[in-house]
């Protein structure tokens, strides 16, 4: 007898929505006005010393004497501080106080596994804690609204996944056509419920994939914006977060990922390509919702599972360490600028920085102040406490 999830995969669900209540209100035109969080993963470790540069530090020097960034190149934030010159299209966005860096981000006990620290990340643990549910994904199942989150992706992120959750997955826009384009699918979403567990399972998933499906190419159709974004997956990414944010969707979280950041060897190159595609899919995206008056109502918050070593390795790269830097963006942040204290680059745990702001009192901020849920102690499980947003 062949389970759910294997049925999902013969039909070619599997990927594109595993959570089957109805997500989405289908109007021609929505209301929505309210917060929207938008949550870009950068997947492999960033290294975020060479990110936001201690430029006055001789350790990092001394302990990247290839890698470290000359004081000369880079766009001096505050005192000792400075942004990558990859992140130049950021610059415009801190002067203006639309920006927020935490710095020593992490959590007790630390992993150095990519998959074990994005759980924890996803999840909201710390290393010694597991879950199969995400936290955001536990926002969705507990908000009163019918608003639902939507990944940007092939499949749902563990951070995206509940068991009563309302999240949706689609990979870009093509995958959105190829949905409201599939006869068959669309046939079975346009059939009458089963009696069959089996097929009334895949009648509700079919109906529920084709809505929301064909909600979304309802509201990109709409949508004529000729601002240029990077021509990267990222780019195309957020561009299609833009239009949806425009046309008013019902959807209060997005979530989207660029991969590549596992830097072990000529890091310099490969590092500063990624950011530059971070930074240029970011300035537009702000630019394209700044012309639309939706900026002040969006935050943007962008983290990676670790950061890396202080030290250099011998293949011109950096291995995986712990603490690392959180940046929130938006228009309406009450306290901008950089925030919690640098770790000292000489009282090292094994050669790795020392957190100091736990990630899940970020998280609690953003589900308390942003998402304006009032519940976040119970989808963190923790009483660590609220950092302001």
């Amino acid at each position: 007898m062949q389970n759910r999830r294997d049925f999902l995969k013969t039909t070619g669900l599997v990927g594109t929505s595993l959570m089957v209540p109805k997500i989405f209100h289908l109007t021609s035109s929505s209301s929505f006005i309210g917060k929207r969080l938008v949550v870009l993963q950068l997947s492999g470790g960033n290294d975020w010393l060479n990110t936001f540069i201690p430029y006055q530090s001789d350790v990092y020097y001394r302990e990247r004497p290839r890698l470290g960034i000359k004081a000369s190149e880079i766009h001096k934030l505050s005192d000792g501080l400075g942004l990558n010159p990859s992140l130049i299209g950021l610059a415009d966005i801190y002067d203006n106080g639309e920006m927020t860096l935490f710095q020593g981000v992490g959590y007790p006990e630390p992993n150095r596994s990519h998959f074990r620290s994005m759980d924890i990340w996803h999840t909201a643990t710390d290393g010694t804690s597991y879950s199969d549910q995400g936290w955001l994904g536990k926002w969705s199942e507990k908000s009163k609204i019918n608003f639902p989150s939507l990944e940007i992706n092939d499949g749902l992120s563990l951070a995206m996944k509940a068991r009563g959750g309302k999240s949706m997955a689609v990979a870009n826009l093509n995958g959105i056509k190829r949905i409201t384009d599939d006869r068959v699918l669309q046939a079975v979403a346009h059939s009458h419920e089963h009696e069959h567990d089996m097929a009334s399972y895949l009648y509700k998933t079919a109906t529920n994939v084709t809505e929301g499906a064909n909600y979304l190419s309802s509201l990109i159709k709409l949508d004529s914006s000729s601002l240029n974004y990077p021509k990267s997956g990222l780019g195309a990414d957020l561009k299609l977060v833009a239009k949806l944010i425009k046309q008013d969707a019902e959807t209060r979280v997005f979530y989207t990922t660029l991969s590549g950041f596992d830097t072990h060897a000529n890091q310099r190159g490969t590092q500063d390509r990624l950011l530059k595609n971070v930074s240029d899919s970011l300035a537009a995206f702000r630019s394209d919702l700044k012309a639309d008056g939706q900026w002040d109502n969006t935050l943007v918050m962008v983290f990676s599972e670790f950061g890396r070593r202080v030290a250099q390795n011998a293949g011109g790269g950096t291995d995986h360490g712990t603490a690392g830097n959180l940046i929130l963006l938006g228009g309406d942040l009450k306290k901008p600028g950089v925030r919690g204290a640098m770790p000292s680059l000489k009282d090292l745990d094994h050669g790795d920085l020392i957190y100091n702001t736990d990630f899940r009192s970020i998280y609690a901020g953003v589900l308390e102040d942003w998402l304006q849920l009032k519940e976040a102690n119970q989808i963190l499980g923790t009483e660590l406490g609220k950092v302001t947003i």
